[in-house]
């Protein structure tokens, strides 16, 4: 009853007021004690759970006062104090589910950072234990991953892949594509990579009785057997670039964890005949998001459903598509004539269409590159694609930003070919007569044109 409510709020009043001087106390010791002393107050069935329990009074009023002023110090410390042990503490014990919020979780983010590993470990402890996946911001999520999995420290490595893999995968239900729609890999690549290679890796040893991976260790502790197999079904089942055909096509996600999957496996012939099927088929799918790519971008100022930055979004979304879609044919090797002939004159027809987009035209080249059995042969590839490019009229362009957009393309080519050939081909014929291709740029009256070219 509010009675007996009264007198125990009395007394956490007069125990909060004891404790707060002691946690700014000098000796590390002391507010190491006090801290601790903090905890209870702090628990789902302790203090908070009292005060809940009754009608709003003075008393009431003045104990939250005083427990955000315990809690606001208790943040400081876990930012600020000389001890690592006492921030360590802070971060694990008294930011628990109940008192985690929107403006308590960046000071326990924050503290994965820390340059002492026992903070850093309770800071990922303390996420995955009383941080859902939806609590966080995609930008919150990526920076715990980017700091979380460092090859710098192994323990902390171990602790972050225990949260990727305890909560934020299990709370997908263990879908990966799922779990990297929430990160974003178009805008966080080098993060997603991280993630998906451990999710992988975690798949082929989670069923090992002995493991020499902590990581692993940590994560086989929060899962029985039917978990085990439910893991390993939806990380290691098969999955190929034309499986969404009936849903609206290849996702970003989707194509990226596929683009990991054929780079990390170990079977690669095997991993990869499942997920390409044939290079035929992934250079049809390849064109097919290259000619939704161009076609958006004619139809850009027409489309009046999307605002700017959805717009941005989408063709952001398919380039990075194009790009894993690339990635993969150099990771199949392209060991067969027929499809290395193949890829090379697809290749070919993209780089010389001139409304292919420039954020492809890099990946292409160097693709391309790969491809050829000698550098000769390669050079004789590039020289035809420049006259392809003189010769191509089919965008909308007026005549003299025909000129312009020819002319960075060239450029955009001859960069990538002039960086990577070898110096055995600096007197090699084809090589003089491709050069001569970029003179129109060098000697160009558009100022940025002309530095561009003699950049290249």
């Amino acid at each position: 009853n509010d009675v007996t409510v009264g007198w125990k709020l009395e007394c956490l009043i007069d125990i909060g007021k004891a404790l707060q001087p002691r946690l700014t106390d000098k000796i590390a010791k002391v507010r190491n004690a006090a801290i601790s002393a903090c905890v209870p107050l702090f628990s789902s069935d302790g203090a908070t759970k009292i005060v809940g329990t009754t009608t709003p009074t003075a008393d009431s009023k003045n104990f939250e006062m005083m427990m955000n002023s315990i809690q606001n110090t208790l943040l400081w410390i876990m930012t600020n104090d000389s001890s690592a042990p006492n921030r360590a503490l802070v971060a694990k014990q008294c930011c628990g589910r109940s008192v985690v919020s929107k403006e308590t979780i960046p000071y326990v983010i924050e503290r994965v950072k820390d340059v002492d590993v026992k903070v850093r470990e309770a800071a990922l402890d303390s996420l995955r234990e009383n941080v859902n996946l939806d609590d966080l911001t995609e930008d919150q999520r990526v920076e715990i991953l980017r700091y979380g999995l460092t090859k710098r420290c192994s323990s902390t490595h171990a602790k972050a892949v225990e949260l990727l893999c305890a909560n934020w995968l299990k709370s997908a239900k263990f879908d990966p594509i799922v779990l990297l729609d929430s990160l974003n890999p178009v805008l966080n690549e080098s993060v997603c990579e991280l993630a998906t290679e451990v999710i992988i890796n975690m798949a082929s040893k989670i069923d090992c009785d002995n493991s020499d991976d902590v990581g692993v260790e940590l994560v086989q502790k929060h899962f029985g057997g039917p978990e085990i197999r439910s893991f390993q079904q939806q990380i290691l089942k098969k999955r190929s670039v034309t499986q969404n055909d009936d849903e609206g096509g290849l996702s970003p996600s989707l194509a990226f964890f596929l683009r990991v999957k054929c780079n990390t496996a170990t079977n690669k012939v095997e991993t990869i005949s499942d997920v390409i099927n044939d290079i035929p088929t992934l250079c049809n799918l390849l064109n097919s998001h290259v000619d939704k790519l161009i076609e958006f971008n004619k139809e850009e100022d027409d489309d009046e459903d999307m605002d700017e930055d959805e717009r941005d979004a989408y063709e952001d979304a398919q380039n990075f598509i194009c790009l894993q879609l690339i990635h993969m044919a150099n990771t199949s090797e392209l060991q067969e004539e027929g499809s290395r002939r193949h890829f090379i004159s697809i290749m070919r027809s993209m780089l010389s269409r001139l409304a292919t987009p420039d954020d492809l035209v890099d990946a292409c080249v160097k693709t391309m590159a790969l491809a050829h059995d000698t550098e000769s042969h390669f050079l004789q590839t590039i020289s035809e694609i420049l006259v392809d490019i003189e010769d191509d009229n089919s965008t909308d362009h007026d005549e003299n930003a025909i000129v312009v957009v020819r002319q960075m393309r060239t450029i955009s080519i001859l960069s990538f070919v002039l960086e990577n050939i070898g110096g055995k081909m600096v007197g090699n014929p084809i090589l003089a007569s491709t050069l001569q291709h970029l003179l129109p740029a060098v000697t160009s009256k558009n100022a940025v044109i002309r530095e561009h070219g003699v950049i290249c």
